[in-house]
């Protein structure tokens, strides 16, 4: 009870997780925010219990902080598998593993679709059903696909993403892809070598 009540972990938002912290090494260098989430129990612990409507309050607010942190999340996974794609190209052929990247991608338009409406992000929405439709060309004409499909896939994942982090450097951004690009290559290469 003690755990819970003052030592619970702050959530963190993935493209794939959202939950409790569960890396051991606190100290390891993250770029993802850790989200405080309520905790009515400390507050009955330390004696000072929350009202109904100051308990949902809060869960509001940390319900909407989450679906941001989500949206930021897929907008940066979508711009970095629009790369791995980009950098798979061989005569204008995708592989089987890219091509479920391209099934990923839907997936996560679709769920930004869904969790955009009545955001701040509101206004990126219409840029999530044009994303849909190029990767669905893109796959309808596996394993060959159209170069302007590729073209307008590399612009509409980088409209994605500015539009999702309006308040970072477009250069910085660039970096973090070309940096989560390398850490891809290595583990494609280590992988690569052990089988």
């Amino acid at each position: 009870m003690e755990a819970l009540a003052f030592r619970r972990r702050p959530f963190v938002v993935t493209s794939d997780y959202t939950g409790p912290d569960r890396r051991n090494d606190t100290n390891r260098g993250s770029e993802i925010s850790q989200i405080q989430v309520p905790n009515s129990l400390r507050a009955k612990a330390k004696g000072t219990p929350m009202s109904p409507g100051e308990l949902q309050q809060e869960i509001v607010g940390a319900i909407t902080t989450i679906n941001e942190e989500k949206l930021s999340r897929h907008a940066f996974q979508i711009s970095f598998l629009e790369q791995v794609i980009e950098s798979s190209m061989n005569g204008n052929r995708i592989d089987d593993t890219k091509r479920d990247m391209g099934n990923h991608l839907v997936f996560m338009a679709n769920d930004l679709a869904q969790r955009v409406v009545g955001t701040q992000f509101d206004h990126v929405a219409e840029l999530h059903y044009s994303l849909i439709e190029v990767v669905t060309s893109i796959q309808k004409h596996f394993p060959r696909p159209n170069p302007k499909d590729l073209q307008l896939l590399k612009q509409l994942s980088g409209a994605i993403l500015l539009g999702f982090n309006p308040d970072k450097d477009s250069s910085a951004l660039s970096s973090d892809i070309a940096n989560s690009m390398k850490a891809y290559e290595s583990k494609q290469t280590r992988a690569a070598k052990t089988a």
